[in-house]
């Protein structure tokens, strides 16, 4: 296993769940909140993915939804991928996956959120370090793939 297989990302990712676990556990009651902004209907046509597109389309999403674009930003132009995650029920169940499933659904439907992918990233260019890994969420609809939520 390299460290560029999709294996060795979703290792990479469970350690970054058990870090950022324990600041976004809280309660582990989940009440449906507004939909983000830029989350998906609930009824849309959400499309099969696998890790390799998910992670694509996480280098191609992640810059505009940090604005890497306004000045000072430049970091965001240069993302790290150190995880990904599938959130749908998958066996075997990896540690965390329920606490990325509740944090989505704060901000989308369980079925979005169970047809999404999870994504640790790390901005080397940053110039504020970090103690842990920011995270998006991203889902591929028939007509493409979408960022609808970032943490950190």
């Amino acid at each position: 296993m390299t460290a560029d297989s999709p294996s060795a990302l979703v290792l990479a990712l469970t350690g970054a769940v058990l870090v950022l676990a324990t600041a976004i556990s809280g309660s582990s009651t989940v009440t449906a909140a507004q939909p983000a902004p830029n989350c998906p209907p609930s009824n849309a046509k959400f499309a099969p993915s696998t890790v390799e597109e998910a992670i694509r389309a996480a280098y191609r999403l992640i810059p505009a939804a940090y604005h890497a674009e306004t000045p000072g930003n430049e970091w965001a132009k240069h993302p790290d991928i150190i995880g990904a995650l599938e959130l749908g029920h998958k066996q075997p169940e990896l540690p965390g996956v329920a606490t990325w499933r509740r944090l989505g659904a704060r901000q989308c439907s369980r079925r979005v959120v169970l047809a999404s992918w999870v994504i640790a990233v790390d901005f080397p260019g940053m110039k504020v370090a970090g103690l842990a890994p920011s995270v998006v969420f991203l889902i591929k609809t028939k007509s493409g793939w979408r960022l609808w939520y970032h943490y950190r």
